[in-house]
């Protein structure tokens, strides 16, 4: 953990962050973070709002599976009842992802995706670059797909830019 504290705005850096998967799974982790590095807005923090200026993550792979019984790896409290409350998420202005990676297994065995994910800056209308590719319930599946800076996403004051090519 390093935390540079002296600015508007402090940046907090964590590296080998790695979650441990249920017993059943068949990944060793649930998600792994090479590291994240996360700007911390002061003056709205001193507001009480959580404001991110910038997130970078580096290496964000995640292990998602669902068993034959239909849990998912990543539901944690199965013993609690839903809650109705709202959440409130921080504010994120902008975000980069550095060699991103996901898999999704489904319990049948037939069914697994494999997603890469990156943030290309040169192409400034549509920064992230994900490729897929697996099989859903024994077909072959590729996709290729282009989108939008994700603050615009969250912002969601316009169409979200989106250009996806699948077989």
């Amino acid at each position: 953990l390093q935390i540079q504290p002296f600015a508007l705005a402090p940046r907090v850096r964590v590296s080998g962050v790695r979650i441990a998967n249920a017993d059943w799974a068949q990944a060793e982790h649930l998600a792994t973070l090479a590291a994240a590095d996360v700007a911390v807005s002061l003056p709205h923090l001193l507001l009480g709002r959580l404001v991110l200026p910038h997130v970078r993550l580096e290496a964000p792979h995640a292990y998602l599976e669902r068993d034959r019984d239909g849990r998912g790896n990543w539901s944690f409290d199965d013993d609690q009842e839903p809650s109705d409350a709202p959440r409130t998420l921080p504010a994120v202005r902008s975000v980069s992802v550095q060699d991103g990676y996901a898999e999704l297994r489904e319990g049948d065995a037939k069914s697994f995706l494999n997603l890469d994910v990156a943030h290309d800056a040169s192409e400034s209308g549509l920064p992230i670059a994900a490729s897929a590719r697996g099989e859903w319930r024994g077909a072959a599946i590729t996709a290729e797909a282009r989108a939008g800076a994700v603050d615009d996403l969250l912002a969601g004051s316009r169409p979200y830019p989106l250009r996806v090519a699948a077989t």
